[in-house]
């Protein structure tokens, strides 16, 4: 969609020039919750996921990923999204998590794809507890505290999830 070759798009635009081609788009009908199965991936990559860049690859983010991703935030896009935080989580950067946060990361039933593929998207206590199982394993200090501070259970044992943590040990083991 549009959307979405806006949010992948890694061409240099003025920010006042993107963000009114995503006003535009959103006018128009754009859903900020779009997504697609690249590579036979399970998880969508949304939006949100193109603007924030990261992965495997640490490919680069939007130019502008900051005010576009709160506009699309601000128009609903869901901000527990699992490829952008499994894609962001590699790095000690935390400023992704801080704008979720903001628009209520964690909370809710996980949005229109964990709808659509609940056997697939985790829902959003387990991708936080996913995430701070990888922060632990990674010794992200601030990290697993930002996530504690915004409620993660970091007592109770923890999901499986990307990385080498599995299911059953605590976050105080995993931290020793």
């Amino acid at each position: 969609s549009p959307l979405m070759y806006v949010a992948y798009s890694r061409r240099p635009v003025r920010e006042t020039d993107a963000l009114a081609v995503v006003e535009a788009l959103l006018g128009a009908g754009a859903d900020p919750d779009d997504g697609r199965h690249f590579t036979g991936h399970a998880i969508p990559f949304t939006v949100l996921t193109g603007l924030f860049g990261g992965g495997e690859h640490d490919e680069s983010p939007h130019p502008h990923h900051e005010a576009i991703a709160r506009r699309v935030l601000t128009a609903g896009a869901e901000p527990t999204d699992a490829q952008l935080l499994y894609n962001r989580m590699f790095t000690d950067d935390d400023a992704h998590l801080h704008l979720l946060f903001e628009f209520g990361l964690g909370g809710g039933d996980g949005g229109p794809w964990r709808r659509r593929l609940p056997d697939l998207v985790p829902s959003p206590d387990v991708q936080l507890r996913q995430q701070l199982a990888w922060a632990i394993e990674h010794g992200m200090r601030a990290r697993v505290a930002l996530l504690a501070e915004h409620g993660v259970d970091v007592i109770a044992p923890l999901p499986d999830g990307p990385g080498p943590v599995r299911g059953g040990s605590t976050p105080i083991v995993v931290a020793i």
